[in-house]
């Protein structure tokens, strides 16, 4: 019933045991099948390079890892995503090796996806020529476009963290009205007009709250 494929191995590569879930991964109908056509005649060309290299570090009496993650092409013709585990298990009174197969290739297109979108937001938010920066409740920036760190001669990695009074107003108190404590307090969207003398601008400064799932505010858009 589990959802991971386990082989175990005896001596001269004969294989003792495979599970139905390995059979599947692969695409084999049965236990014979895997014997005439082993796992590695799956492998991606890249995949069968890395094993052919570990296959010889381990000939070589080298440390080989016992966890790995590689492509195979299923009997189907379907690419398949495999992270690999293996160990030394007692069986019928032997030690011999156990591997386990875990097919992960529904997370990695997952974490594709959050990688594009990602990437797609950082491009859209550095596209902006507004000047934005989003900072946490203790007004420390969590994260700053390129334009604002543009006018502020630096990169948004070294503003990160900063307080947003430091970078943008020196040792000068923070207004009455900032926009920033005011969103904090309220929960509301405020803005209002002033001059930056440490930058030497005109601002027409706005804060929006940000809320977490329990909607309570962790922070502002400003």
């Amino acid at each position: 019933g589990s959802s991971m494929g386990i082989r175990i191995m005896g001596d001269h590569d004969h294989i003792l045991y495979a599970n139905q879930a390995l059979l599947d991964i692969f695409g084999y109908e049965n236990i014979e099948e895997m014997r005439v056509s082993p796992l590695q005649e799956h492998y991606t060309p890249e995949s069968y390079a890395g094993f052919i290299q570990r296959k010889e570090q381990f000939a070589r009496g080298e440390p080989i890892a016992n966890q790995l993650e590689f492509d195979i092409i299923r009997k189907d013709g379907a690419i398949r995503h495999v992270h690999l585990s293996s160990m030394k298990i007692i069986w019928n009174g032997k030690e011999q090796s156990q591997t386990v197969y875990n097919d992960i290739t529904e997370r990695k297109q997952a974490e594709k996806r959050l990688e594009i979108a990602s990437r797609e937001w950082r491009t859209t938010f550095d596209s902006i020529t507004d000047f934005i920066s989003i900072q946490d409740k203790d007004n420390r920036i969590i994260r700053v476009n390129k334009a604002l760190a543009d006018l502020l001669q630096t990169t948004p990695q070294e503003l990160v963290g900063k307080s947003c009074r430091e970078v943008m107003r020196g040792d000068q108190e923070c207004p009455a009205n900032c926009p920033h404590l005011l969103a904090l307090k309220t929960g509301k969207p405020f803005s209002i007009e002033i001059f930056n003398s440490k930058l030497g601008v005109h601002f027409q400064e706005s804060a929006s709250p940000i809320f977490n799932n329990n909607g309570e505010i962790t922070g502002t858009v400003l």
